[in-house]
């Protein structure tokens, strides 16, 4: 009889043949919603519940055995190992079969919550633990998470201090332009487009394969960026930042919610003090939605309310709760490029 690997050595196995870089989570997303559609019609007509349709369509999803990027891969083996620790500790042993591994998923997020896993973690591990396994990560109760209370890329980190010396160009452009590091990394001169002294967009090739515009309009904002795109030419580099400017773990994160904040601060006031100009960043936003092939389904007029536990905790900690819908898509497509509305609030502008 073969033996039965380790837990984290099969789980990682399983991981890795779903491995498919360069494929479009998009396309694939876009196939789950029209199957999810037309099942629903047709359970409708059938006249099942509204509740047993919502369940039985959650089982329809084209990607759910794909990992679209290596950074995810990681994140997820990190997630097996922490399941193979929490077998060997509470059972004994790191070989049990992956078909028996399903009985221990409740066991494992009460473990968590006996160590003291923020939510987030638990969830990130659950997340890693239930595609390994070909499971459905929304049939298990776990802690709700709460965007208020997390972390990542939004307070200092640990070595930014040192960072800030080592790694200051880096830090430094990510507050004027606002990418994730992967972004930043190989942003190329190509990518930059200074239109004028008040205007400039980076165009890069973002998570899934989307393509971004962030957008720089102040003068101040052009001239540094100009300044940076200068150096970067005399030395004769392709990329913008140099290999050692890379060479850090500065939280770059964090320099990107700040770039978020300002924007959104700055459209505030611009539109406050000139009305008028609310009519241009609605139209910016309609056509960056038109130009990315999405539906604009948000009430423009509306603002946007925090609600629930995080709007409790907003107030008892005197932060906003109410934000200007306008401003907030305007960072979401030139910043975040998220596209919506409540991921940029709360995991960008609500984090001081």
């Amino acid at each position: 009889m073969a033996r039965i690997p380790n837990i984290a050595t099969a789980m990682k196995h399983e991981l890795s043949s779903m491995l498919c870089p360069g494929e479009s989570k998009k396309q694939y997303m876009q196939e789950t919603k029209e199957k999810r559609a037309a099942a629903k019609a047709e359970l409708q007509k059938q006249g099942f519940p509204k509740e047993e349709i919502y369940t039985m369509l959650q089982n329809i999803n084209t990607y759910r055995d794909k990992i679209f990027s290596y950074k995810t891969l990681e994140v997820y083996c990190k997630a097996a190992n922490a399941f193979e620790n929490f077998c060997e500790e509470t059972l004994g042993t790191k070989r049990i079969p992956l078909d028996e591994c399903p009985n221990y998923i409740d066991e494992f997020i009460q473990w968590g919550i006996e160590r003291q896993f923020t939510p987030d973690t638990i969830h990130t591990y659950l997340a890693g633990i239930t595609k390994a396994l070909h499971l459905n990560i929304g049939d298990y109760e776990k802690p709700k998470r709460s965007y208020i209370n997390g972390v990542r890329g939004v307070t200092p980190a640990q070595n930014d201090a040192y960072n800030e010396v080592r790694s200051q160009k880096a830090l430094e452009v990510n507050r004027l332009i606002g990418l994730r590091r992967a972004e930043l990394r190989r942003l190329k001169l190509s990518d930059i487009h200074i239109i004028s002294d008040t205007y400039a967009e980076v165009r890069t090739k973002g998570k899934g394969g989307k393509n971004n515009v962030n957008v720089l309009h102040t003068p101040q904002e052009v001239a540094a960026l100009r300044a940076y795109v200068e150096e970067a030419t005399i030395q004769g580099r392709e990329y913008l930042l140099a290999p050692e400017d890379m060479q850090n773990d500065a939280d770059l994160h964090h320099m990107r919610a700040l770039r978020a904040q300002d924007v959104y601060e700055a459209i505030v006031k611009d539109m406050q003090e000139y009305p008028k100009h609310r009519e241009y960043y609605r139209e910016e936003i309609r056509k960056a939605f038109i130009a990315n092939g999405k539906k604009l389904r948000e009430n423009l007029d509306v603002p946007y309310w925090c609600r629930g536990e995080q709007r409790k905790q907003l107030l008892k900690m005197g932060q906003p709760v109410i934000f200007d819908r306008v401003a907030v898509l305007y960072v979401s497509c030139f910043v975040t490029n998220h596209f919506r509305t409540n991921v940029t609030v709360q995991h960008y502008l609500i984090k001081k």
